[in-house]
């Protein structure tokens, strides 16, 4: 459900900002001149700012409406009102009952969602763009009619609550960021957090929201962004049709406690049982974009990315690399905000070294800083890197629109959003310096230290294992695709508005490809057949760890001057290990992509595994390691599969175990590459500003130096063991988190699309499904829960989760089983499976929405083996399910009796069956 995801800024730190209005009949409309998106913009009489920014690349729109409140606007003592407001806002209306909205959305093949931050709340939809006015429909009603009883706020605050669990109170590395803005923020209100007080949360009243409503919902106070397949010409009559008719309700410009001077540093430190190893960070007051003099913003712009904008900054670099005092360093700035912004530092001291220690080598790198600058060649190194971010920025349907958004409700404009490359370029290094003597004054910040308890607590210790199903990557389409929510899949449109090409090059390298020429930017996403599950026995995490080492130095490149050069040509490469495949991605502008691409081909037939960074990644991999054995979720996962599959390799950590990270050799990474890489089990997608004439001899100088097969190799059939088990691991958090699931359906199996169906009425339909609809809407009991299929090469499982308080979590486990019963034995209503149908036969578009996102499906649906033809037969296999289909498999599959559950927290009324394995 809605998140509270702050919006700091674009994908290479670009920053936006909306046009001068030029009132012409009432109705305001300029064109802007060219820049980053090119947007057109006009206001209607009641006040509402619309824009419009046309990307024709698919029949796909979004509309976001923003408003200019968040949660620096919640009036004292009810901290979190903003963000309840948007929760509820999907509720009912005086013409749509509640919940009512979401299905409509769902049944024309809608995503939507919303988010708040500290000055802003914005909700968003994607559709097809014929339905369009249905969205603006439904959106312009509840910016004026909202309908709230107690029964529809009191059980969705449960729920806010529950989420303020899950992301803050069971979290100590929020806790900490909580309690520091908090201090950095003498006087102003972005010392309440986005969420809010829980003491205050749980006093909210259904009068507090509507006043909050009435005061800040109104044309006057919000801006509508349309994206996507649209003109300025066909939306202007939709958005007088629908939103004109609101009456404005002249929303004060809103005013805002000021900060007084700052006299003293403040330090805040937090220790926690969760935390394995300590961790540091500081923020600094800043000036953002909204600042008279804007200056200061890009020039802090332009430093974030010189301290920590990549593998060869200054951060990284001195203290990972050379001073080897930390395994991980950078830096961050946020001036994407009405008032106030941040520059922060952060960091994680290497292993045996002080949080002390580290504090004093930072310090010393701020001192630098400050007394001998930036060097000029930073300065422009840095300058290129953000412009190609505007351009990488452009190759997204809803980027722009957030980009804007968050601009104009933090008082931009428009017209500095399109010039913002302008004042990138016109950034020196004077300026640079300028600012940081500005900005970093000790008296202006607050320091957060995150450290262990001194004395363990007493209680079962937790095996610190990390183990996430399929590393950090794909494992196959459904692998990959059905854990974001069963989401993907085809539209009810012709397959032929994406036209794939099988590009075959001299040495026989086959790729799929979409050539569009829409942005010059090129994506590419490719795998290599056998991954993680390959890993012998005590070397687990060796796939994982080639992933992070093989762009570290090749050829005659070290390390340094690899990524150097990747930074330089802002080329993104990076490498993933999961289960059943290992692979990569590469984006690049199109004036670059040779030198990419030979990149590329360096890291995968010439990669050096040098001592430095193979003890530096090893470092990092063993932190990473310490840091997933604090979290709920991943001690849930990993516990759940090493249950199910205690004697394959599905049941070992992908990502490995402190002492088998330690036992890797140099050795064992190159023969890593030797063996798995071959040309015999290489599949290739790519997307963008290529054409296949072009293509096909970037392959075979890329790829034909492979050796032409890899080593075979054989992965057991397996089914999960431990049926019907429940397992509890007790650890002192205020909220319980649950991994479910069982034995379920291989992607090549012919019942799939019927249980990809069913799995979505069940648990994978968003705010939608039975699951959701039992344990959050009707009682407040999370704030997330849902069902997902999940196939890899050999298995099969249903899986699911689901957080609780302790005491009700016990109430969300026989719910759940309840509902797989109730399945089980009735099946689906016809409504139920027109509406599944609908959905998942009209939103695979509105998922395509960069190079990146087409790149990874085509790639998904090749290790499938589902053919090239795949997208236009997929929409007629989910059509032909039927309800006599669904009720079938759901006998086949669904047994709550066979339902194994992992406990992680303190929970009231759930008892194990057995105790928890360790290998």
């Amino acid at each position: 459900m809605p998140g509270l995801a702050t919006i700091k800024r674009l994908e290479a730190h670009i920053v936006f900002i909306a046009a001068a209005i030029v009132f012409i009949a009432g109705v305001a409309f300029v064109p802007a001149q060219a820049g980053v998106f090119n947007p057109e913009t006009f206001t209607l009489k009641n006040g509402l700012q619309v824009v419009v920014i046309s990307n024709h690349r698919l029949p796909v729109v979004s509309q976001m409406v923003w408003y200019k409140v968040g949660s620096a606007d919640d009036p004292p003592g009810k901290s979190g009102v903003a963000h309840l407001l948007e929760h509820l806002m999907f509720k009912g209306t005086k013409v749509m009952a509640p919940g009512e909205y979401s299905k409509i959305l769902a049944r024309n093949g809608g995503r939507e969602n919303a988010f708040t931050s500290n000055d802003t709340t914005a909700y968003y939809q994607v559709v097809a763009a014929d339905r369009l006015e249905l969205v603006m429909k439904l959106e312009a009603d509840r910016m004026v009619n909202l309908v709230l009883t107690d029964a529809d706020v009191l059980p969705e605050r449960n729920v806010v609550v529950e989420e303020r669990r899950a992301r803050t109170d069971n979290n100590p590395a929020a806790l900490l960021g909580e309690q520091m803005s908090a201090a950095l923020y003498i006087n102003h209100p972005y010392r309440l957090p986005v969420i809010g007080w829980k003491h205050e949360m749980e006093s909210l009243t259904t009068e507090d929201v509507l006043a909050f409503y009435r005061r800040y919902y109104a044309p006057d106070n919000a801006i509508l962004i349309v994206s996507g397949d649209i003109t300025v010409e066909k939306l202007r009559p939709l958005a007088e049709k629908y939103y004109g008719p609101i009456p404005s309700r002249n929303v004060a410009k809103r005013v805002r406690l000021k900060e007084p001077p700052h006299r003293a540093a403040r330090r805040v430190q937090l220790r926690s049982s969760q935390v394995r190893e300590p961790r540091w960070s500081r923020d600094y007051l800043a000036p953002g974009f909204s600042s008279v003099d804007k200056r200061h913003a890009y020039a802090l712009q332009v430093l974030d990315d010189i301290l920590s904008g990549g593998a060869t900054s200054r951060l990284y670099r001195s203290l990972v690399v050379e001073q080897k005092i930390a395994v991980s360093a950078g830096a961050s700035y946020d001036g994407d905000t009405y008032d106030l912004g941040t520059f922060s530092f952060y960091g994680q001291p290497a292993k045996g070294i002080g949080i002390d220690r580290f504090e004093v080598a930072i310090d010393a790198e701020i001192a630098k800083l400050l007394d001998a600058g930036v060097t000029l060649n930073e300065v422009k190194r840095a300058r290129k890197r953000l412009l190609a971010g505007a351009i990488y920025a452009r190759d997204s349907l809803r980027r722009g629109a957030r980009a804007i958004g968050t601009a104009l409700t933090s008082g931009q404009t428009i017209d500095d959003v399109e010039t913002w490359p302008e004042h990138i370029k016109a950034v020196t290094r004077d300026q640079v310096n300028e600012a940081a003597r500005a900005v970093f004054i000790i008296s202006n910040s607050v320091t957060g230290l995150l450290l262990p308890e001194k004395a363990p607590r007493k209680g079962k210790a937790v095996n610190a294992r990390t183990f996430m199903p399929g590393g950090r990557v794909f494992n196959s389409v459904l692998a990959f695709i059905v854990v974001l929510g069963v989401n993907l899949a085809v539209t009810r449109g012709p397959a032929g508005a994406i036209s794939i090409q099988r590009v075959v090059s001299e040495k026989g390298i086959e790729a799929w490809l979409v050539e569009d020429r829409a942005v010059p930017v090129l994506s590419m996403r490719f795998a290599f057949r056998g991954g993680a599950a390959l890993d012998s026995k005590g070397k687990e995490g060796l796939a994982d760890m080639v992933s992070s080492l093989i762009d570290e130095g090749a050829g005659e490149l070290d390390s340094q001057a690899f990524q150097g050069r990747l930074e330089e040509l802002s080329v993104s490469l990076g490498f993933m290990a999961g289960l059943d495949n290992f692979g990569g991605s590469l984006r690049t502008l199109s004036e670059n992509r040779a030198a990419a691409f030979d990149l590329l081909r360096l890291a995968l037939t010439g990669a050096r595994f040098d001592a430095e960074p193979v003890e530096r990644i090893r470092a990092q991999l063993l932190a990473h390691l310490a840091r997933s054995a604090e979290r709920p979720r991943s001690i849930a996962s990993r516990t759940w599969y090493r249950a199910a599959f205690p004697d394959h390799p599905y049941g070992r950590p992908a990502e490995g175990t402190p002492e088998s990270l330690k036992r890797i050799t140099a050795r064992d990474l190159k023969d890593f590459v030797a063996r798995r890489l071959g040309r015999d089990n290489l599949m290739i997608s790519v997307v963008g500003d290529i054409s296949a004439q072009e293509l096909a001899p970037l392959l075979d100088l890329t790829f034909g130096g492979l050796p032409a097969r890899a080593q075979p190799f054989t992965v057991d059939e397996v089914a999960p063991t431990a049926a019907g088990e429940t397992f509890v691991i007790e650890k002192d958090i205020p909220q319980s988190v649950v991994m479910f699931g069982h034995g379920g359906i291989k992607r090549n199996d012919p019942d799939y699309y019927v249980a990809y169906v069913m799995i979505r009425i069940l648990g994978g339909g968003g705010f939608t499904s039975r699951l959701t609809e039992e344990i959050r809407e009707k009682r407040g009991l999370a704030y997330s829960v849902y069902s997902y299929l999940s196939a890899f090469d050999r298995a099969g499982l249903i899986m699911g989760g689901v957080a609780s308080a302790n005491d009700r979590v016990a109430e969300s486990v026989e719910l759940i089983r309840a509902e797989w019963a109730k399945m089980r034995a009735k099946g689906v209503a016809a409504e139920e499976l027109s509406d599944a149908k609908t959905y998942l036969t009209g939103s695979f578009f509105t998922r395509l929405n960069s190079t990146r996102r087409i790149a990874s499906v085509l790639l998904s649906v090749q290790l499938d083996g589902l053919g090239i033809d795949y997208l236009e037969r997929r929409n007629g296999l989910i059509e032909a399910v039927t309800e006599a289909d669904v009720k079938r498999v759901a006998k086949r599959l669904l047994d709550p009796d066979k339902l194994t559950f992992v406990v992680v927290g303190a929970p009231k009324g759930v008892n194990a069956t057995r105790e928890v394995p360790v290998n």
